[in-house]
C-alpha cells in the first residue's frame, strides 16, 4: 500500500504600514535577501519583498513571524520555480 505524501498549505498574512514596515505570519524560510529584496518561502509560493534599504528586523521560523523595515515598494507573490531563475539572472 503506497502513503499518498500531501504538500501541506500554511495560511500567511501580511500587514504593510506606510511602506516602511511590514510584518508577516505563515513564512517557512528566508533563503535569500539584501537592501533590495528579500525572498520569503510561504511554503507553495515565495513573496518577492522589494525596496531600498531593506532589513529583517525579527525572523521567527518556528513561529512563522517574519518583520522587516526599509522604504518597501513592491510585493509579488511568485512560484519557487520563478523565484530562482530571477535570482540567478540578478546575481550573475
Amino acid at each position: 500500500m503506497a502513503i499518498e505524501e500531501k504538500s501541506i498549505q500554511r495560511s500567511h498574512s501580511l500587514r504593510l504600514d506606510s511602506n516602511k514596515a511590514l510584518s508577516m505570519s505563515g513564512v517557512k524560510n528566508v533563503p535569500t535577501f539584501n537592501d533590495k529584496q528579500i525572498v520569503v518561502e510561504l511554503g507553495n509560493q515565495n513573496l518577492l519583498v522589494g525596496g531600498d534599504n531593506l532589513n529583517i528586523s525579527s525572523l521567527d521560523l518556528e513561529g512563522g513571524t517574519m518583520s522587516a523595515n526599509g522604504h518597501i515598494t513592491s510585493l509579488r507573490y511568485v512560484s519557487p520555480h520563478d523565484a530562482k531563475s530571477f535570482f540567478s539572472k540578478v546575481f550573475k
